[in-house]
Order: C-alpha cells, then sequence, then structure tokens
C-alpha cells in the first residue's frame, strides 16, 4: 500500500526550497501558495516557471517527488506529453505517494504520443506493482486498447475479455463488447463480429455502442451474404427505432412481415412498424400496422397494440373507436397490466373535454379495484380534482383526505393538504384552513410551503402557528467539512483536481456505512467542480449531501452553506448586468437557469433548447435580431450571451403578461400562444387554480420548479 508519509517529507523539502525565495520578499507560505493558485487558476506555463525554480537541488538535497509530480501534471495539462513523462518517470523514481497514478498518466502520454509499445508496458507495470490500486480497471482497458492500436488482434480480444472478468458490472462494458467485435471483424472473422455486434444490440438497444454495431451491421451484410433470421431482424429494427432511426427500422419491420410465418414474430414486427410510423407521426399507417397486428391475434397478449391502437385513433380525432377500444379491453382483460392504463387515459380525456362525472367514475374505479397500481395515487388526486372543477368542495375534500390518509408516502400528499385548505376557504371555514395549511408548511414542498405561508399570512395567522424553526446542526457540518479523506486530500491541496476526483469517485462506490464520510466525500467533490466550474456536478452532489442529511438528521435544518450550494448564484456577474439591463429581479433569472439546465452551459434538450437558460435556436435567433448582437447556434452555448437572451426574453414575457410571474414561465416554458389559450379556457380567478389545471404535466412542473427555487433564492439571500 502506498504510505502519505512521502508526501509529508515531500512538503518539508518544498518549504525549506521555498524558503530561498524569501531574498526577493516572498515568505515561503506565500511562495507556495502563490504557485497552487497558478496551478489553480490553469495557469500553468507561469506554475511551471516557478516549479523549476523550486525544483533545483539545495544543499545537495535532491528533487522532491511531489513536485516532480505537480510540474509532470502541470505539462500534461500544457499537452505536453514528453515533459510530462520525464517528471512522471522522477517521481517513480524518488518513491512518490501518487507512483501508481505516475504510472497510469505515462502510459496516457505515451497513448496521446501514439507510443503503444511503451502505454502498454507501462499499463501493464501498474497493475503488477500495485495489483489492489483502483486504477486497474483503467489500466486493464488501456492494456486491450493499445495491442488493439499495435494491431494485435488476438491479444486484444483476450485482454478486453481479461478486463470484463475483472469488471463486469463496468460502465465500459459494452464498449468493450464493441472492441471485441471489431478486433474479430478486423481479423476478418465477420461471422464472428456480426454475432458479438448482434449480442450488443441485444444487450442494450438503447445505448450509444448498439447504434455503432448496427452501422457496423450495414458494413458486414453489404460485403459479406449473411441469410438472417427474424427474430436477429427485430432486433436491429428495435435498436433502429430506439436511435430515432424510424425509416430504417420500418423498413427492416417490413422484411419480417414478407418472410416471416411464425404469428408471434410477425405481431411483434407490426407492432414496431406500427411504432415506427407513430413516431413519424404517420398515424393512419400506424393504425393500419396496428390493426393488422390484432387481425393476428385480438387477445389479451395484444395489449400493446390495442393501447397504441387507441393513442393513434386519438391522434386522427377518431375519439369514439378510441373509446370503444379502451373500454373493451379494460373490462375484458381486468388483470392484464395495461388495463390500468388504459382506464387511466380514457379518464384523462374525459377530464380534457370536461365531462367530470365520467372522469370521476373511472378515476374511483382505478383506485378502487387496483390500489396497489402506480397510477392509483394519481386517479385519487384527478377524482378529488374533477369535483373541485365542479365546486363540489366537500366532495373534493373528503377524496383528498382519502388519498392522505390511505398513502401517507404519497408524492400528492403536500398538494392535497394544500387543496382542502383551499376547500375550505371556499366553503367560509377559515380555521380549518388554515389548520391544513399549517400541515403544508411542515412538509418539504418548497412550492406548496410559499402557497401555504400566503395564505396563512391573508388569513392573518389567527388559525395556527407555522412550523417551528428547527436548529441546525453546525457541529456535524463542520465534521463534515473538514473530514480528511487521504490521498483524495492531498490532491485537492497540490490542486490536482481530475486525479482527485478519480480518487473521490472511487471512496463513493465503496459501500461506506459511515454517513458522514460520505458526505465529506460529496463536499470534496462540490469544493473541486466549483473550482472548476463544473457547476451541475457541484450542484449534482449538494442534493446528495442533502438527501444524506435529511434522512439521517431528523427534525434538523440544512445548514445555511448547503442552502446556497443547492441555489448558488453561478454565473452571478452575467446574471445581475443582464437583470439590471432588462429591469429584471436577478433571483427569477437564476431560479430559471437553475431548472432549465441545472448550470450546465452545454445543456442541449429533446427539444434543442441550448445552454443555460434553454434557448431553443429559432427564438435566439428572433431575439439576436432585436438587441441587435450576431447569431450563431454555437453563441447559445457561451454563457454571458445566452443569459443576455435569456433575460431580454424573460423581460419581454414580463412586459406581455403584465408582470404575473405564473404566465410568464409558463410561457418561457409552453410559448405564449399556448398560454392565451389556458387563460381563455381556465381563466385567472384563482392563479393557483390555474397552475394545477395547465395541461401539459411538463410546463405545470416547471412552472411549480421555478417559483420554488425563485422563493428559496430571495430567503437565503435576501435576509
Amino acid at each position: 500500500m502506498i504510505t502519505r508519509c512521502y508526501l509529508f517529507v515531500a512538503i518539508g523539502y518544498l518549504l525549506i526550497i521555498v524558503f530561498t525565495f524569501s531574498s526577493i520578499g516572498i515568505t515561503s507560505p506565500e511562495k507556495l501558495n502563490y504557485v497552487l493558485s497558478l496551478i489553480e487558476d490553469g495557469l500553468y506555463p507561469q506554475a511551471i516557471n516557478q516549479l523549476e525554480d523550486l525544483s533545483i537541488s539545495v544543499d545537495d538535497q535532491e528533487i522532491t517527488p511531489e513536485k516532480s509530480f505537480l510540474l509532470a501534471s502541470c505539462y500534461r495539462k500544457l499537452r505536453m506529453e514528453e515533459k510530462a513523462i520525464f517528471y512522471y518517470q522522477e517521481a517513480i523514481r524518488e518513491k512518490s505517494s501518487f507512483s501508481d497514478y505516475a504510472l497510469y498518466h505515462m502510459g496516457e502520454c505515451y497513448f496521446e504520443l501514439k507510443e503503444y509499445q511503451k502505454a502498454l508496458e507501462g499499463f501493464k507495470e501498474l497493475t503488477t506493482k500495485y495489483p489492489q490500486t483502483f486504477l486497474k480497471s483503467k489500466a486493464l482497458y488501456r492494456i486491450a486498447q493499445n495491442s488493439f492500436m499495435l494491431e494485435d488482434y488476438l491479444s486484444a480480444i483476450k485482454e478486453y475479455q481479461e478486463f470484463i472478468r475483472w469488471f463486469p458490472a463496468d460502465e465500459k462494458k459494452l464498449k468493450t463488447l464493441y472492441q471485441i467485435a471489431l478486433s474479430y471483424q478486423n481479423l476478418g472473422n465477420w461471422q464472428e463480429a456480426f454475432l458479438r455486434y448482434q449480442e450488443i444490440i441485444r444487450q442494450d438497444p438503447k445505448h450509444r455502442m448498439a447504434l455503432e454495431s448496427l452501422k457496423k451491421i450495414e458494413e458486414i451484410l453489404a460485403a459479406y451474404p449473411i441469410e438472417l433470421k427474424a427474430d436477429e431482424y427485430l432486433a436491429q429494427a428495435k435498436g433502429w427505432y430506439y436511435h430515432q432511426k424510424y425509416e430504417k427500422a420500418y423498413l427492416i419491420c417490413q422484411k419480417v412481415i414478407e418472410i416471416e410465418k411464425d404469428n408471434l414474430l410477425l405481431i411483434k414486427a407490426l407492432s414496431l412498424l406500427g411504432d415506427s410510423f407513430y413516431e413519424e407521426r404517420n398515424f393512419l399507417a400506424a393504425i393500419g400496422a396496428y390493426q393488422k397486428a390484432l387481425s393476428i391475434s385480438s387477445n389479451e397478449g395484444a395489449a400493446s397494440s390495442y393501447y397504441k391502437l387507441a393513442l393513434a385513433y386519438l391522434k386522427t380525432d377518431k375519439e369514439k373507436e378510441a373509446e370503444r377500444m379502451l373500454k373493451k379491453f379494460a373490462f375484458n382483460y381486468p388483470k392484464n397490466s395495461y388495463a390500468v392504463k388504459m382506464l387511466h387515459l380514457l379518464a384523462n380525456r374525459y377530464y380534457e373535454k370536461e365531462k367530470h362525472q365520467q372522469a370521476i367514475k373511472i378515476y374511483q374505479h382505478i383506485y378502487k379495484k387496483y390500489p396497489k397500481n402506480d397510477l392509483a395515487e394519481q386517479a385519487i388526486w384527478m377524482s378529488g380534482w374533477c369535483y373541485l372543477k365542479l365546486k363540489d368542495y366537500r366532495k373534493s375534500i373528503i377524496i383528498f383526505k382519502y388519498l392522505i390518509k390511505e398513502y401517507p408516502q404519497s408524492s400528492y400528499l403536500t398538494q392535497a393538504y394544500f387543496w382542502v385548505g383551499k376547500c375550505y376557504q371556499r366553503l367560509n371555514k377559515p380555521k380549518k384552513a388554515s389548520l391544513n395549511y399549517c400541515q403544508v408548511v411542515s412538509k418539504d414542498n418548497y412550492y406548496y410551503q410559499y402557497l401555504a405561508k400566503d395564505s396563512l399570512r391573508r388569513l392573518r395567522g389567527s388559525f395556527g402557528k407555522e412550523k417551528e424553526t428547527l436548529r441546525v446542526d453546525n457541529a456535524s457540518w463542520e465534521k463534515i467539512k473538514n473530514i480528511n479523506l487521504g490521498r483524495a486530500q492531498d490532491l485537492m491541496e497540490l490542486r490536482i483536481f481530475d486525479d482527485a476526483i478519480l480518487e473521490l469517485k472511487d471512496m463513493e462506490k465503496v459501500k461506506v456505512k459511515d454517513v458522514n464520510l460520505l458526505a465529506g466525500t460529496y463536499y470534496k467533490l462540490i469544493t473541486i467542480y466549483n473550482k472548476t466550474s463544473e457547476y451541475k456536478k457541484s450542484w449534482f452532489y449538494a442534493t446528495k449531501i442533502a438527501k444524506i442529511l435529511k434522512s439521517s438528521q431528523k427534525n434538523i435544518s440544512l445548514p445555511e452553506e448547503l442552502h446556497q450550494m443547492l441555489y448558488p448564484l453561478n454565473y452571478y456577474e452575467f446574471v445581475t448586468k443582464y437583470a439590471n439591463e432588462y429591469n429584471l429581479d436577478p433571483y427569477l433569472a437564476l431560479a430559471v437557469a437553475r431548472e432549465e439546465s441545472n448550470y450546465d452551459p452545454n445543456a442541449v434538450s429533446v427539444a434543442n433548447a441550448c445552454g443555460l437558460m434553454q434557448i431553443i435556436p429559432s427564438t435566439g435567433r428572433a431575439i439576436a435580431k432585436r438587441i441587435e448582437i450576431n447569431f450563431s447556434k454555437e453563441s447559445l452555448f457561451n454563457p454571458e450571451v445566452n443569459i443576455k437572451m435569456g433575460c431580454y426574453y424573460l423581460k419581454e414575457l414580463i412586459d406581455k403578461f403584465k408582470k404575473d410571474e405564473v404566465l410568464v414561465l409558463a410561457a418561457y416554458n409552453g410559448g405564449p400562444n399556448k398560454v392565451n389559450s389556458w387563460v381563455k379556457k381556465y381563466g385567472l380567478s384563482d392563479i393557483d387554480e390555474f397552475v394545477e389545471s395547465i395541461p401539459y404535466y411538463e410546463t405545470k412542473q416547471y412552472v411549480k420548479k421555478v417559483l420554488s427555487s425563485y422563493q428559496r433564492y430571495k430567503e437565503i439571500y435576501l435576509k
């Protein structure tokens, strides 16, 4: 095992050598901190100059190993691999406490230089000298890669297989299987290669390596005559479907339909054919495919085709046909897993058409007959909501209370309490309303907490007290912050953050029973990611700490620092600059960025919205024209440009919707035209009810999340 004593000796030498600079007026700690600050800021050339001065011998004392390791890291960051290798070799010779890292990075540097034989030898030396190092998985994979690059495909196959044997659950498993298949293909054994590619598709058709395997199969089939079986065709069709290559999917399905006689495979092919047409919005063709599938077998086993045919009917405004199919299947096959989905879809259609009594009847059938089904809680909620829409507040209260009693862990619990309170208010029973609002305040849902607190203020607080302020366990928090994590801590002190992350993530993988140790690991990762401006990752680990503390410390409030980590002021300079320019509350802009992208400037949504504030290119182009700046899609990934555009667009919506934050946020997500249609349909007599009535689930949740974040930002920073 590697000991830390070398690091202490090295730092001692470092301080001795740094002391020689006192003649120019810089004390030892100042010089050391100065060098480390250069590294932290990514100023590697300047850091190297300082370190190389520090690395000369003093009183015949040799270069210290950690300085050599630090120099090597700086050169590696500058992609100066030959220099990096020299200093890694020095660090190893001097018995650095990071010798395993030095060997690993040497191998990586040789790989980058395309000196594959030397890289191979380096990685093998690492696995031999340090068989217990967590870097072993990376080294074994690299050994196989280097053999592959040396065109020693037989060795590569064996080494890739060895990697899988040692690490069967590694995230690179499918990539490894792909490399094995590619090795067979390069050896001219296309039959074995085909089988390996096919196996990857079967294991996980949604994985990116499945897509690469499909492309390779196309190459093989174009060059060699292979007679495929129907199930092999279907596996490929499914792969193309999951990667949104619908034309390829339905062309392959049609081949199966032409050659296959087995009814089960025919039904699968026709169903997938229908799915492919459906995704291309060719609903009539989809209906035809589903109908053919059902003509072969219309029993319980064809549930998927029934359900999808009903969806296709709804897309073509064939409401009666859809309702007939849904009812027929759900009541003929009540034990089938699709039965509840079909009933729920039917009830939702009645709700959308404002046929509330019919919807209630089906919702109640769902939760009474299928109380353990995942849709039961939603059915209860919707039943209560339908009564509310009918202004039958007493029945609405009964249903919501039933939900609270029977499903105390439900995700609908807090909103059920809130709407019980609202119903009591509408029945002019303020005391009962207040009691339910107080229940909401005690729950962990900031959106409904905010609404409940506002309602309590309106009731003048006469009928109940809000939740008492919980104490913060500052001692435990300080322990988490200051926990020493061995080599990870040492690497952080040396500002070698990428290696520190590797060390910390290895600790995270171990089943740690000490929650403080695990939280401490996450805290260090947050610290690093904030320093490297990887704010999405920082926020992610903050949520993990919060989850640990909430589960392990009952009736304890989260520390203020953690609240700030959960609601950080990322890119605050740009946010305040453009929020001020457009007369916008900066905390609203921060809340939008938090919920839109989790502070990831490179985020791209399925709808092609880009950057921190998720701006669609067409919208961005229009905004750029209005604010007179040049536009390209790439500019949306520039944090400052994206924030400027996002703030401008928010201000436009604020002016359009007369400062109504709910409508502004709904429009930001769902579009202004949609919001206007919803306002016309649902009215604004009760803005809370309007939010719950938004028909787009994504937009409804978006409004709640952003308003919640907005309130949290103001609570944290406007004290």
